[in-house]
């Protein structure tokens, strides 16, 4: 296990989460609003998960999940960008973290060795 305050990438997915969280209570559509703030959240809430894992598949796979919501939540900013909903400076700051805190999900899948252990 892991603690949790010595991960750089939680660190830096909460950080990125509460600096979006302004602006998506903003967003007058509530729909919308709680699609942009699960996805985001559930990032750092699947690292969190993590970092108790005590498996090298079941953090894998943690990982594997919290790159999906990484996904998810670049899909999100994408249509409010497009659609006007965030300026295009706000867009740009929120994918330039999202970029970043998928390469440090990339790198840190890296070094979990991959093997066929089973939990019964």
């Amino acid at each position: 296990m892991q603690a949790l305050e010595n991960l750089r990438v939680y660190q830096e997915a909460f950080e990125f989460v509460n600096e979006l969280y302004s602006h998506v209570r903003a967003i007058p559509e509530k729909r919308l609003q709680d699609q942009l703030f699960g996805s985001s959240t559930s990032i750092c809430a699947n690292l969190a998960e993590f970092a108790a894992c005590v498996t090298n598949n079941h953090r894998r796979h943690k990982l594997v999940i919290s790159l999906g919501e990484v996904n998810e939540t670049q899909f999100w900013l994408d249509f409010c960008r497009t659609n006007g909903i965030l300026t295009e400076e706000c867009y740009s700051i929120a994918i330039q973290r999202l970029v970043h805190i998928r390469i440090l999900l990339v790198r840190l899948m890296k070094t979990i060795p991959v093997n066929e252990e089973r939990v019964y």
